[in-house]
């Protein structure tokens, strides 16, 4: 049995209590995580959930933790890693919008959707009760079909959201589930219709941000920030 630190992810939720999100694709075995995992997080302010979470975080600095926080432009998808002696322990992967999807288009006001109908499920920090927030039974399939489309190709494992969404529902279920797959999405032009310019669809620029966009400054001196580093020279037209 390992003696090295662990982060507690209760205590973290548990300080995320009043915060609007939701937890997409939770693993079953939450509050644990195995070495380098990750949890994504769908919330509609990125700054304040980042602030939050490192405020909760600031205690691991003083265990030997190491925490670095990267952002998209305007703050849509933002990491917040916790390294432990040079290895990521775990991530916090926060979406303020959408991802970007190449196979599949959805609309936009999926992402609110989600979040607003997404279902409490009690936990436990320090015999305080709280409440994490998941994404309702429809939701949770419609995701996992998204994913799937998106990446089948590439990951035939992919196959496993298929059949976890024909074991874990019902024929009403999927009724609902259909009719939100054609509300919210369709399929993108086929690969002959498009033109060259579509090899940049998937181009996003990423960069370290200022941690005083996030923190105040009393922060900054014991967060570890890279420098700029930006992915715009590597790519090709």
């Amino acid at each position: 049995m390992s003696d090295l630190p662990k982060i507690n992810l209760e205590e973290f939720f548990y300080g995320l209590a009043n915060e609007i999100y939701c937890i997409i694709k939770i693993k079953n075995n939450f509050p644990d995580y195995s070495l380098g995992d990750d949890i994504d997080v769908f919330c509609y302010d990125s700054i304040t959930f980042s602030k939050k979470i490192l405020e909760i975080g600031n205690i691991y600095l003083f265990q030997g933790f190491e925490i670095k926080v990267m952002s998209t432009s305007g703050y849509q998808q933002t990491y917040i890693d916790f390294f432990y002696n040079g290895n990521l322990e775990f991530r916090f992967d926060l979406y303020q919008s959408l991802p970007v999807y190449k196979n599949i288009k959805i609309r936009p006001a999926l992402f609110s959707s989600i979040i607003e109908n997404a279902v409490p499920k009690k936990r436990y920090f320090q015999n305080q009760q709280f409440n994490i927030y998941l994404p309702n039974a429809v939701d949770d399939m419609l995701i996992r079909y998204i994913e799937y489309h998106e990446w089948y190709i590439q990951r035939p494992d992919k196959i496993k959201h298929l059949e976890y969404i024909m074991k874990n529902s019902d024929e009403q279920s999927r009724i609902s589930l259909f009719d939100k797959i054609h509300y919210y999405t369709e399929l993108p032009p086929t690969e002959h219709t498009e033109n060259k310019k579509q090899k940049n669809f998937m181009s996003k620029f990423w960069s370290f941000e200022p941690i005083n966009r996030i923190m105040n400054s009393k922060y900054t001196a014991k967060i570890l920030i890279h420098p700029l580093i930006s992915l715009k020279t590597a790519l090709k037209k």
